[in-house]
Parts: structure tokens; C-alpha cells; sequence
């Protein structure tokens, strides 16, 4: 599920995703939550996430923007890449 906009909608969790989630589990159904945000673990947005719908998540059901790249790092560690985005301020 993509966490923005399905399960969230700004600071409010959408009607009926704890219980929908807490179904899935309990059918034994796997999920994935996914989001584009990032500056953070899969750990500690498995938290917030927890936190948040009320549902315990673990950090791998989390995917967030920069998950995939962990992989292509460590099999393109010594080429070149081109790096694309905006400036990251904390």
C-alpha cells in the first residue's frame, strides 16, 4: 500500500485502514507499505507507521524511496552515477 494518499491523507489516517490492515494479518495475508519519503530507516518509519495506524509494522514492510538503491549501491559501488533531486536541509 502506498502510505500517502491510501493509507494517510496528510496528518489523518483514511477510515477503515486499521482494521483493514489488522484483517490481513490476521488471514495471514503479507503487505508492503510504501512511501517516497526518506531522511529516515526502514526501522523508524516502521515505527512512526506503527505509531500512527495503530498496527505494529515491522521495518520489512517497509519500502521508502531510497530501499532499492541499497542493492544497485553495493553492485555499482565503483562506477559512476548521476545523482538527481534537490538539496536536503536539516
Amino acid at each position: 500500500f502506498d502510505v500517502d494518499g491510501v493509507l494517510c491523507r496528510g496528518s489523518e489516517v483514511i477510515h477503515g485502514v486499521t482494521e483493514t490492515l489488522n484483517k490481513l494479518r490476521s488471514l495471514c495475508v503479507p503487505f508492503l507499505l510504501l512511501t517516497n519519503g526518506g531522511g529516515t530507516s526502514e526501522t523508524d518509519k516502521a515505527s512512526q507507521l506503527s505509531h500512527r495506524l495503530g498496527v505494529t509494522i515491522s521495518p520489512r514492510q517497509v519500502v521508502l524511496a531510497h530501499t532499492p538503491m541499497r542493492d544497485l549501491a553495493k553492485q555499482h559501488y565503483k562506477e559512476r552515477v548521476l545523482l538527481v533531486g534537490k538539496q536536503y536541509h536539516k
